[in-house]
């Protein structure tokens, strides 16, 4: 019977809520790759995960900019972020391959880095993962350095937005700091003209006795 691996895929720092929440679905891939007793089955389930668990990245979505370098294969990626109470995570993960199994391991990647911190990124381990599954048999070096940068740039992504986010929160305070100025100074100039106003009536009305 399958024992299941104890090692883990993120390494947990002391906060919790920094950790990846995603882990469990690592291992789970990781075990059930693990327990076929052949290599083939496991690379034709990973092939599986290619055709069902890839977020599509269409055709009018690929560029250069998302273009994987340093891949035998043709391959795009496109990662998405979002703000959460907790910090930027990872929303969603688009990719196109035109090789089946770097497809289903980009697959395994677009599923498991869901809901991870951006922060976190920097402690996923593809080789620790292929070992868990007992994939690293099966994977070329080409393969295997292909697969590291495609991660690579999944993680230049996902910064790159949220510092995009960031400096996009900083104008918008900006903004509304500059409009409370404005509407700072148009109250006083407001209330300089009534005080203005004011004693021009009155200079007015005092003018207008003496007349009499």
């Amino acid at each position: 019977k399958h024992q299941r691996t104890r090692s883990c895929l993120v390494k947990c720092t002391q906060n919790p809520a920094a950790s990846n929440p995603q882990t469990n679905t690592w291992q789970k891939i990781a075990d059930e790759l693990s327990s076929f007793s052949d290599t083939r089955t496991r690379i034709l389930r990973l092939v599986e995960y290619g055709e069902t668990l890839l977020p599509a990245l269409e055709i009018g979505d690929r560029h250069q900019e998302n273009r994987v370098a340093g891949c035998t294969a043709i391959v795009h990626v496109e990662t998405d972020i979002e703000s959460t109470p907790l910090g930027f995570r990872v929303s969603r993960v688009r990719g196109f391959c035109d090789a089946k199994i770097t497809r289903g391991i980009l697959a395994v990647l677009a599923h498991c880095l869901v809901g991870t911190a951006v922060e976190d990124l920097k402690n996923i381990s593809v080789s620790q993962f292929a070992s868990n599954a007992k994939l690293d048999i099966a994977l070329s070096s080409a393969r295997t350095t292909g697969i590291s940068s495609i991660l690579d740039l999944i993680k230049r992504q996902a910064l790159s937005h949220t510092e995009r986010d960031n400096d996009d929160v900083h104008l918008q305070l900006e903004k509304r700091e500059n409009l409370s100025i404005l509407l700072r100074y148009s109250l006083h100039i407001l209330r300089a003209f009534g005080t203005v106003y004011t004693r021009l009536k009155s200079a007015q009305k005092w003018s207008t006795c003496f007349a009499v």
